[in-house]
């Protein structure tokens, strides 16, 4: 199936045509075929483009977590997280929430550089539904235990807490190089 193919299907009415073909990609992913190219395609309509229903967009976060992605697909994969955990639906919240702990160290590093950790995630904590106060206390227990972002806070001469607003990333890097 071609990437107009699929951007068509995930763009169109046709949830259970989604849904078969994420878990036909779950499946590829499985099998070690190459899917860079459809993947970029998923994260583009279903994640950061905000198009499809919520079992879809598990099955389409499902499938970023089983496959390497490209590094521009890492922004675009950051940008629909952030917007799922703002939007205001607890299941996209609790979706994305999950997935954040998946990415690699280096955007978690970048993230918590940013503050992004401490803006999105930390006042989820807090949240009226159940299910996102575990998925945000989980996905910030989950980031912050990661070995290499540990490394990175203790060599960090930031200040505590989740701003480190002094470069964790540039601190981690400069202790992988010594």
């Amino acid at each position: 199936m071609g990437d107009m193919m699929i951007r068509e299907l995930l763009l169109g009415d046709d949830v259970a045509g989604q849904v078969e073909l994420l878990l036909n990609l779950l499946s590829d992913a499985a099998a070690g075929r190459e899917l860079s190219n459809v993947v970029s395609e998923v994260i583009q309509v279903t994640i950061a483009g905000g198009v499809g229903q919520q079992q879809v967009k598990q099955l389409a976060y499902d499938l970023c977590k089983a496959v390497p992605l490209l590094s521009s697909d890492y922004s675009l994969l950051v940008d629909g997280i952030k917007n799922d955990i703002s939007c205001g639906v607890p299941e996209a919240q609790v979706l994305a929430l999950r997935c954040l702990p998946h990415l690699p160290p280096e955007h978690l590093l970048h993230l918590l550089d940013k503050g992004d950790i401490a803006n999105f995630v930390e006042p989820h904590t807090r949240s009226t539904s159940p299910a996102v106060r575990s998925a945000a206390t989980s996905a910030l227990a989950a980031v912050l235990l990661a070995p290499e972002v540990q490394a990175a806070l203790a060599a960090s001469p930031g200040e505590p807490g989740l701003r480190g607003r002094r470069a964790p990333a540039a601190a981690a890097a400069a202790a992988a190089a010594a």
